[in-house]
């Protein structure tokens, strides 16, 4: 629609470079909101279990130190703990995914309740490991989630954020994604916010044979 009522402007020579500008933003805008809504999508209809490795600390940070100036710029502290972790089966670029639909989330939640907000605007992103568990926290000061959303938070297509704001499919690809990988994703409320708690079974050295074994 913007395309076509640019045309219409063109046609009429209506058109000074503020306007031409402000339309080839949005039609910019627009083009990657859907470039989005499809990879999330596709992510979401497909089986993501496959025979990369990636190790858990690295794909944390990598997508941390990808969001860190966007977070910074909406005035939050980003804060990583790794008490180290180890390997898991499962592309980078998945478990990247999840923990930047988890950032996403925490800064989009402390910006919407920003003025009612009294303490630090925080996220906290933990990692470590517990018996060949990889372990992995996302908190967030960002007042928390109410108790009659909290049942559906993981439904494909349920958002609380405004029209345009939000495809409902953030929280519900993290959600398959570790499915697939024998992991669980969970949230609960705390004082300030709310946090995200995830677990991913770590290779141990058979699962690393049988691996590298079908990597061969």
């Amino acid at each position: 629609m913007v395309a076509a009522n640019l045309e219409h402007r063109l046609m009429r020579s209506e058109v000074d470079e503020s306007y031409l500008k402000e339309k080839i933003d949005r039609i910019e805008s627009q083009c990657r909101r859907a470039a989005r809504i499809v990879q999330q999508m596709k992510v979401f209809g497909r089986n993501v279990v496959d025979n990369e490795v990636c190790h858990l600390s690295i794909a944390v940070r990598d997508a941390c130190e990808l969001l860190a100036s966007d977070i910074k710029n909406s005035g939050i502290k980003i804060v990583i703990e790794d008490n180290g972790s180890g390997e898991v089966a499962a592309s980078p670029t998945l478990i990247e995914q999840i923990v930047i639909n988890l950032l996403f989330n925490a800064r989009d939640a402390i910006v919407e309740h920003r003025e009612s907000l009294s303490g630090l605007r925080k996220i906290q992103v933990s990692v470590a490991a517990e018996r060949n568990i990889g372990l992995i926290t996302v908190q967030d000061t960002g007042g928390g989630i109410p108790s009659d959303i909290m049942p559906r938070i993981f439904e494909p297509f349920f958002t609380t954020k405004a029209v345009g704001k939000g495809t409902g499919l953030g929280l519900a690809v993290c959600y398959g994604i570790l499915r697939d990988l024998g992991g669980t994703i969970e949230v609960e409320n705390v004082e300030d916010g709310a946090v995200f708690k995830i677990q991913i079974p770590l290779l141990t050295k058979s699962s690393r044979e049988n691996v590298a074994m079908q990597l061969s």
